[in-house]
């Protein structure tokens, strides 16, 4: 039975679009606001130092002041988005959605299947927040093409079968060609 895995790309879109990355820390300020403080502490000093003329023991409690203000403010901004939002796990990978759907385990394939949401494919878009369905299927998904596939089934047994990927739906056939039951 073939099975439309449309509703699957459908929430990993919803996911990637959303802006989550996978551990919850965005770049941004990991990265800018020390360079921001650093620069407005050496400004500060150059200010305290040429316009005022003082020494740099004098500027010393000034600077040391100011310098440990802006690493409680750094260290809150770190803090706050975590728990301001809620992160959301991604949702699973193709394998795992694989597996889950027709009830069976993966245990060799002659394509990669397994893939991470927040994967280097997704991320070479060119627009990250505004992935479309087709572009969420080529980074999540094998190309269209028929796949052999080791498997076992809840009961344990090795199966070798076969995978079929056409657009959006997935068949898993058994050895005998029979079409495995799926369900989403």
């Amino acid at each position: 039975m073939s099975v439309d895995l449309t509703s699957w790309l459908q929430a990993l879109q919803a996911w990637q679009n959303s802006g989550h990355t996978e551990s919850g820390w965005e770049d941004g300020p990991t990265v800018v606001w020390p360079l921001v403080v650093m620069l407005g502490l050496a400004l500060l000093y150059a200010f305290l130092s040429f316009v005022l003329k003082t020494t740099v023991a004098e500027n010393a409690e000034v600077i040391v002041s100011v310098g440990g203000f802006f690493l409680v403010v750094y260290a809150f901004m770190l803090y706050l988005p975590l728990t301001s939002h809620t992160w959301q796990n991604p949702p699973v990978g193709f394998q795992t959605q694989l597996e889950q759907t027709f009830d069976i385990s993966v245990k060799r394939s002659e394509v990669t299947l397994e893939t991470r949401p927040n994967s280097a494919e997704i991320l070479v878009f060119s627009d990250r927040l505004n992935a479309s369905l087709e572009q969420m299927r080529d980074a999540n998904m094998p190309d269209d093409g028929t796949y052999d596939l080791e498997y076992t089934s809840k009961d344990g047994t090795l199966h070798h079968g076969t995978l079929c990927v056409d657009d959006y739906s997935v068949t898993v056939y058994d050895q005998d060609g029979k079409p495995l039951k799926g369900r989403l």
